[in-house]
């Protein structure tokens, strides 16, 4: 093939046109800055992470800011419909889909993309090229988003995610490591603080301050 086939394709990445890819703020500064700018507008994230470690709350401006409907596909546990409600996110904008068959997830995933009134949470083992470049082209048919969720250190690596993300707990929120994004680095990390938004989840940081003895008179 060509580099002109290349180019037409999407397959080269040209650096000069990187500024120049959709975002969509994630609600958090630090994560904004870390992907400069913010969640591609449309396309496929992999979030890699281990379950409850607040990779929903990481999400959740995500879900308020959307006036579609979220579709959260074989998520792990039953949604809590309170914290949702809690956050502004009434039973009306969210619908849980459980397909039979990993056949039918990624058809119902792609039916979702399409659709154009969506977006979608999916918890999915395994996902090959062509399947990923379906799922691609429904999110800019759709103009979609989809966020899948992948245990650490999955063999979902190789694939051609626009955006893939490694989070790991931290006492004060969790540690978001970029793996891949299209069109910049991967290797970056950053510290997203929970605790201006739940201040009751993280832990209170010790003082680094060390008294001076004071000294007894008299």
């Amino acid at each position: 093939m060509s580099l002109e086939q290349l180019l037409a394709h999407q397959q080269v990445w040209r650096g000069f046109k990187t500024q120049n890819l959709p975002k969509k703020s994630s609600g958090y500064p630090e994560l904004d800055e870390l992907l400069q700018g913010g969640f591609p507008a449309q396309g496929v994230t992999a979030l890699h992470t281990q379950p409850a470690v607040g990779e929903l709350r990481l999400l959740m401006p995500q879900l308020q800011q959307q006036q579609r409907l979220w579709i959260l596909i074989n998520p792990p546990a039953l949604p809590n419909a309170e914290f949702f409600a809690q956050h502004g996110i009434g039973n009306h904008q969210l619908l849980v889909l459980r397909p039979n068959s990993a056949k039918e997830t990624l058809w119902a995933t792609e039916q979702c993309l399409l659709s154009g009134s969506s977006h979608v949470l999916l918890w999915q083992q395994g996902m090959n090229v062509a399947q990923l470049k379906r799922l691609q082209l429904a999110c800019q048919h759709g103009d979609s988003r989809l966020f899948a969720f992948y245990p650490p250190h999955d063999s979902q690596f190789s694939l051609p995610f626009d955006l893939q993300l490694e989070l790991q707990a931290h006492p004060q929120g969790l540690q978001v490591t970029v793996l891949k994004r299209r069109g910049g680095w991967p290797g970056q990390s950053r510290l997203i603080h929970f605790a201006r938004h739940w201040p009751e989840l993280t832990q209170q940081q010790a003082s680094q301050v060390i008294p001076f003895p004071q000294e007894k008179v008299g």
